[in-house]
């Protein structure tokens, strides 16, 4: 028996009820017995399903039958051909990211770039949401394009490519996925960073990360900036070591944690910071503590926090890509989305000063 008639086979059973909504399904084991085939063409067949939207794997629990009616009733583009409404999606809320320029420019980009087609758009939470709630808020809206900005939920990224619709990720890579996205070149920023303490004469660099509690994976961005970090430390022929801080953890412990890798590192006198959020922190470390006045250290970091210009009389110098360009690129790539671009479109990445120093 082919893999395309276990696939009608069990596409039939699903929509006349014989596997209804939301139960599981025989194990790949059990319907290679019940077919009498191997376990790859068993598999074939329920690829067929999950890319129709019929059926969902869940890690450790098996495959269960998708309720269809999760999935989007508006916005067929094979019926109309044209994207009309665009929902830009992001894990975060609204009303505390409304004043940071990283996204004032990129949602600005991406509605300059609308408005000129007369397209609406939408900003649509993700965070603390569930995935049918995502789903009754596209659908209501009647969303037929999506911008997704740094949506790192692996489960919702699946899920979201099920509805077929044109789909364009912002500031994500995952090599795992084949919808088009558009990144800063990290790598780049890694290796930019690296060249410019070197050209200040630092010998021993430190790469601060933040990291989640309980989270042994580092987030891929880090690890092309660390990667960019070590290639350029390796020509230089300088020492480059990375240290994390864990995340969400009370002032006082973050401040703890970073004295303890200051001194572990005190050698290091150039120092690459991940998160622009503890760069308060270094500054009071930095400034304020006796044994650390006469520590002169020149920073790069990855986000331009403007309140903190300069450490230590030294400026900050933030490793950056134009945002605004971004969403324009997002745009145009949702736009075109069946076109032929590179699946991964990468900026170029700059230093620059502190507003405030300028």
């Amino acid at each position: 028996m082919k893999y395309l008639d276990i696939y009608k086979s069990l596409k039939n059973d699903i929509r006349s009820g014989i596997y209804m909504p939301d139960t599981k399904l025989p194990s790949a084991l059990e319907l290679k017995s019940l077919f009498k085939v191997s376990t790859r063409t068993i598999q074939h067949s329920l690829n067929l399903l999950e890319k129709e939207g019929l059926i969902k794997g869940v890690r450790s629990q098996g495959i269960f039958v998708r309720n269809t009616k999760d999935l989007l009733s508006y916005g067929n583009l094979k019926n109309n051909g044209r994207i009309s409404k665009v929902g830009i999606l992001y894990p975060r809320y609204a009303m505390h990211t409304v004043g940071l320029a990283y996204f004032v420019h990129i949602f600005w980009g991406i509605q300059i770039t609308l408005v000129k087609d007369k397209i609406r758009c939408y900003l649509i939470e993700t965070r603390d949401k569930s995935i049918p709630e995502v789903f009754k808020e596209i659908n209501a809206l009647e969303i037929n394009g999506l911008i997704c900005l740094e949506l790192e939920n692996e489960t919702l990224q699946k899920e979201l490519e099920q509805l077929k619709l044109p789909l364009v990720h912002l500031e994500l890579v995952s090599f795992r996925s084949s919808v088009p996205m558009i990144s800063a070149n990290h790598f780049q920023g890694g290796e930019l960073s690296v060249r410019h303490l070197h050209g200040l004469g630092h010998k021993k660099i430190l790469f601060l990360y933040a990291r989640k509690k309980n989270d042994p994976d580092t987030d891929p961005t880090i690890k092309m900036r660390w990667q960019g970090i070590q290639s350029e430390a390796k020509k230089a022929g300088i020492s480059a070591a990375k240290e994390s801080i864990q995340l969400q953890q009370p002032r006082n412990e973050e401040r703890a944690s970073m004295e303890h890798i200051l001194k572990a590192y005190q050698d290091c006198s150039g120092i690459i910071m991940a998160c622009g959020y503890m760069l308060k922190t270094m500054k009071s470390i930095v400034e304020n503590e006796p044994a650390k006045k006469n520590r002169s250290v020149d920073i790069v970091s990855f986000d331009e926090i403007d309140s903190v210009p300069d450490i230590g009389g030294r400026p900050v110098y933030f490793c950056v890509w134009n945002n605004e360009l971004m969403g324009q690129k997002a745009v145009e790539t949702l736009l075109n989305w069946n076109s032929s671009r590179p699946r991964i479109q990468y900026l170029p990445m700059y230093l620059s000063k502190s507003q405030d120093d300028k």
